[in-house]
């Protein structure tokens, strides 16, 4: 079994995907220990092709539901290997993404 590192375990987003928007969804602690979990969400629209890495394609999205501080991001598609493929192991680009996703970066 692969190993995953703690830092790209530790980013993983539930994402749900429709044709037209990406929905992130986030559970949120209330502001006091007595306050229940809020559920909250984002719907991200693509916008635009912006070019092309090692591992895959980065496009342009924009936040059309939700309370961000950004309005716009730049989101890397990494396409999954056919299973006849040779695999390869992407923890390094994962975990560099997740580095750069950190709000202070």
């Amino acid at each position: 079994m692969l190993h995953i590192p703690d830092l790209v375990r530790d980013s993983k987003l539930d994402t749900e995907f429709d044709p037209e928007h990406t929905k992130h969804i986030y559970y949120e602690s209330g502001l006091t220990p007595r306050q229940r979990t809020v559920r909250r969400e984002e719907c991200w629209k693509r916008k635009r092709y912006i070019g092309q890495g090692s591992y895959g394609s980065v496009w342009l999205e924009h936040c059309v539901m939700g309370q961000r501080e950004v309005e716009f991001r730049a989101v890397k598609m990494i396409p999954k290997l056919q299973p006849t493929s040779k695999p390869i192991d992407y923890n390094r680009e994962l975990e560099a993404i997740a580095k750069f996703s950190h709000w202070r970066v």
